[in-house]
């Protein structure tokens, strides 16, 4: 069973017909009390980092999540889903992540010199550097976005990135069992819905260490 959260600031429809799609069986989950054991939690976003942080501030998962992962617990995190693993986001001032991920979310024209059109809306292949997503180098994925997680104390939880301008974007990031996709997987056809597949499948089938938190 996959734990899907509702922040009532996410779209759910594409990535619940997704998760069917893929054959996987799926629980809505809003509050803290309904995590389960070592379940895999998705966590999709869309809109702003501080909205997702609210709710999930305001319904007790902030700090539920950080302790299901110590527990063996998986992560899947979907665009602002991804980004609300890192410390903080610089959205509309600065804000709180769930410091899962040892990096920020800044926007992209602020971490560049170059001139560049946001939001990144756009089909980009990956290029990857885990090998356990070696078989989809090169696939283009959907993008659509302005912010983007980076400065990574440790740049190999980096999975994979796409070049946008000067700049190689974070895609996907792996860590421990915490998984984020900063395009949607949902909205990239079948390749998209491969990638989901593969990688529920890694961490379901993942041993469940207990993944420290960065803060």
């Amino acid at each position: 069973m996959i734990q899907v959260i509702d922040t009532r600031t996410n779209n759910l429809s594409n990535v619940l017909r997704a998760l069917s799609a893929c054959q996987y069986q799926y629980q809505v989950i809003s509050g803290a009390s309904e995590l389960r054991t070592g379940s895999v939690v998705v966590l999709p976003g869309v809109g702003a980092f501080a909205s997702c942080m609210a709710s999930l501030q305001d319904t007790g998962l902030t700090s539920a999540l950080k302790a299901h992962l110590a527990c063996g617990g998986k992560l899947l995190g979907i665009c602002v889903g991804m980004q609300a693993m890192a410390k903080f986001s610089t959205e509309f001032g600065q804000h709180s992540g769930l410091a899962i991920v040892d990096a920020q979310v800044e926007h992209i024209a602020a971490t560049t010199e170059q001139k560049v059109i946001t939001p990144n809306v756009n089909w980009l292949p990956l290029q990857v550097n885990s090998k356990r997503f070696a078989h989809f180098a090169g696939s283009y994925v959907y993008f659509v976005h302005s912010f983007h997680m980076c400065h990574f104390r440790q740049p190999e939880v980096v999975a994979a990135s796409v070049k946008y301008g000067d700049q190689n974007l974070c895609a996907i990031v792996e860590q421990g069992n915490v998984i984020g996709f900063q395009f949607h997987p949902e909205k990239s056809g079948a390749v998209g819905l491969e990638i989901l597949a593969h990688s529920l499948h890694l961490l379901q089938n993942m041993q469940t260490v207990p993944l420290s938190h960065t803060a």
